[in-house]
């Protein structure tokens, strides 16, 4: 390709990178769409116990990975920090993050639980630093730890319904529901998300990525609610798993990798002068 070419192809690629944005753009909040894409089935989940057992409502913790086919549930990803709040889990690092395939559970007895919502129906939680008791968890741990989960295919919606919010924290100040979207190569899209307008009790919250994109790998949930939270109700829109070598990298990328072809065709060019 001849500089006069070059130029134009990295013209195209400023071009490119310009109008779809070289930043990550933002997850907007939408409303929850029970009948979309495809669902995660929590129903008939056992506890981790000798006989399995169904979860009561004190729930019942889970030690490991939880895989249920397209999503898989830990409690951070590798990078992430882990610290307490109140009784809370928060989370931290995000930058750190390299893939959240590379998913972790927490400490035994700290990492996730099965709850029987009654009409709601088996609900998932995270459980919070101060642990369980002979594989329950303690009052105070139930909901309030974090949650992270790992889709098998990129996406580029996500929803849940939010069960048990009670609206403050350990202080008595208003809590927050705390969100972290990031794409294959660990990338955090957009900010944290931060929802402090949450109803008490249940909310249906949906996620979607700006312009349809479908780069969401894996995402956080946390909160500093003194009640904590347990979900169900989870919704995504691509089935399957992703192909190998992972998302297409973005406009930004290609302008970079252009920009060094560019380099190397002009310092090529001097050489051979």
């Amino acid at each position: 390709m001849g500089p006069k070419n070059l130029g134009a192809y990295l013209l195209a690629l400023a071009s490119l990178a310009v109008s779809c944005g070289v930043q990550a753009a933002a997850i907007n909040r939408v409303a929850y769409d029970p009948n979309g894409g495809f669902g995660v089935a929590l129903g008939g989940l056992q506890c981790e116990t000798d006989p399995p057992v169904s979860p009561s409502a004190s729930g019942c913790t889970i030690d490991n990975l939880l895989d249920l086919g397209n999503v898989k549930f830990g409690e951070r990803f590798e990078g992430q920090t882990l610290s307490r709040s109140g009784n809370s889990d928060m989370l931290g690092g995000h930058e750190s993050v390299q893939s959240p395939q590379w998913l972790l559970t927490g400490d035994a007895g700290k990492n996730l639980a099965l709850v029987d919502g009654g009409a709601d129906g088996i609900l998932l939680a995270g459980v919070g630093p101060d642990g369980s008791n002979g594989g329950t968890p303690k009052t105070d741990a139930l909901g309030t730890g974090a949650l992270s989960l790992f889709f098998n295919n990129d996406q580029s919606r996500f929803d849940f319904i939010l069960h048990g919010w009670d609206g403050f924290d350990a202080d008595n100040n208003q809590s927050t529901l705390f969100l972290a979207f990031f794409n294959f190569e660990g990338v955090l899209i957009g900010d944290v998300l931060a929802l402090s307008d949450l109803a008490d009790g249940k909310n249906e919250l949906g996620f979607s990525r700006e312009g349809g994109r479908k780069d969401i790998a894996g995402v956080s949930i946390w909160s500093n609610d003194d009640f904590g939270f347990q979900i169900s109700g989870m919704r995504h829109d691509v089935d399957g798993d992703r192909e190998p070598g992972g998302t297409v990298p973005a406009p930004s990328a290609l302008l970079l990798s252009g920009l060094a072809l560019l380099a190397a065709s002009r310092a090529t060019r001097r050489k051979n002068v």
